[in-house]
């Protein structure tokens, strides 16, 4: 048994020493913070040998919103197999067949991860509120982890209104049958935060081609976009008021599409946002961060290191990145993003959560391996003496029209307020700190909690160290 260390959900890479005979099975049991059983799946061998997977939401929680579950199975190539939506609170599928097809390589068998995620509130796709979303994966050993492929993805659907009951608090993996088994690699995914569709979209999850599916390249994606200009994605944060991600917004580009994405604040608060249109080849963004108290907003952008753009202008001027700063070229994006950090006016006792747009990169559209970013460039938006509180930020809403879809990855949340160039955590910032920076980005080892993903685009870069330097020079 783990504890989960999120309501959000987490997972586990669950490795048995022999493959299942009949009558064999393992069981993962869910269970809430009080130790109510929530949901249970179960992969056991039947009398002709075939793996089935038994899926159980009715539980021994008071209450379970559950009324129907449906299991979409993908085979070894990617294509969906089985799609059936079962009525009442558990299901089963028979795995031969569809998701696990023949044996590894040498003879070996297959390992299984699984991860789930709870929505409070439910997600809305479709017409169907889904409370629970279980994934297993089932690959040969050495395998990347593909959620595309050899997968089976429950979803657990209820009515309106229902009540979600316990939040989850653990997982728990039995097993009657095989001498032994292996439990690794547990972790909790887009912990802290909640995503959820706006308006009328189709919201699903994916993952990187040859990725292992972590925090990082876990992917969700917004499609169906409508005209209404209020079909999107909200990130909607809890526990933490520093946190990142980025956003690439289909072929916005091709279409002259228009997105608009906001940082939304506790009390009503309307916080800093961008309107991003592409009139022709170009990308025109117009900042705006008055509720939080700035009348200005600073530029910079970067291309292979080089400073190409710099100024500070008022709220709502419109700045052409498409041309001069990010060249993003055919068939591709600007990756989009925030990243909220906690800034020191006067080391170590007064300072504030300030949040920057970021344009990170270029991606190429169509998703797959292909739509990896390319970190070239860097477009940065921040205000100038905002008036922002800690804990204000409640999160992160990305809506448009006229583009073929929104993808959100990269999702992050830290809960340590620190300066920058404060590295190792000591509450000084000296030497020591360049030291240790730079045996990180040389891969020599990191402090505790901190990584050389400076800037926390998703990649280790000349960026990085560029960026620690000057926070180093100016320290908090």
């Amino acid at each position: 048994e783990f504890k989960l260390g999120s309501p959000g959900g987490g997972g586990v890479k669950i490795e048995p020493s022999a493959q299942l005979t009949s009558g064999q099975s393992m069981t993962v049991y869910q269970k809430s913070q009080l130790g109510d059983e929530l949901s249970r799946d179960t992969i056991q061998s039947n009398s002709a040998g075939q793996l089935e997977l038994v899926c159980d939401f009715a539980g021994t929680a008071p209450v379970s919103p559950i009324t129907s579950v449906r299991m979409v199975a993908t085979g070894s190539d990617g294509t969906v197999v089985h799609d059936d939506t079962t009525p009442g609170a558990s299901a089963i599928i028979n795995l031969t067949g569809n998701a696990v097809e023949g044996p590894c390589p040498g003879g070996a068998f297959r390992s299984w991860s699984y991860v789930t995620i709870c929505y409070n509130p439910p997600l809305y796709v479709n017409g169907q509120y889904i409370y629970v979303e279980q994934t297993w994966v089932f690959g040969c050993p050495g395998d990347p982890i593909l959620r595309t492929h050899n997968t089976v993805t429950v979803y657990g659907i209820g009515e309106a209104g229902g009540a979600s009951g316990e939040r989850p608090g653990s997982i728990e993996v039995t097993a009657s049958g095989p001498p032994s088994f292996a439990v690794s690699e547990a972790s909790s995914q887009f912990s802290g935060a909640q995503v959820s569709g706006l308006g009328e979209v189709l919201l699903h999850e994916d993952c990187d081609d040859g990725s292992d599916c972590s925090d990082a390249y876990r992917r969700r994606t917004s499609s169906g976009i409508g005209s209404s200009g209020n079909d999107g994605i909200e990130v909607q944060l809890t526990g933490a008021p520093s946190s990142s991600g980025t956003v690439s917004l289909g072929d916005i580009g091709k279409s002259h599409g228009e997105a608009e994405m906001v940082i939304r604040y506790l009390l009503g608060i309307r916080g800093s946002s961008l309107a991003v249109s592409a009139p022709g080849d170009s990308y025109e963004v117009h900042p705006d961060f008055s509720p939080l108290g700035s009348s200005e907003f600073t530029f910079t952008a970067y291309h292979n290191g080089i400073v190409v753009g710099q100024g500070v202008y008022p709220n709502g001027t419109g700045i052409d990145i498409g041309v001069d700063q990010v060249n993003c070229g055919p068939n591709a994006v600007p990756v989009w993003g925030w990243y909220t950090h906690w800034v020191w006016t006067n080391w170590p006792n007064v300072g504030s959560y300030v949040t920057e747009w970021v344009v990170t990169g270029c991606m190429t559209t169509g998703g797959g391996g292909s739509g990896s970013p390319q970190w070239t460039d860097r477009v940065v938006f921040s205000p100038v003496n905002p008036i922002v509180t800690p804990g204000e930020m409640e999160g992160v809403s990305i809506t448009g029209r006229n583009f073929s879809e929104i993808v959100l990855e990269n999702v992050t949340i830290d809960t340590v307020a620190r300066c920058p160039a404060d590295f190792d955590g000591d509450g000084a910032v000296d030497f020591f700190d360049y030291d240790k920076f730079v045996q990180c980005f040389e891969g020599q080892g990191c402090p505790d909690g901190r990584t050389a993903d400076f800037d926390s685009d998703g990649s280790v870069d000349f960026f990085d160290y560029d960026g620690f330097v000057v926070a180093f020079e100016s320290p908090c």
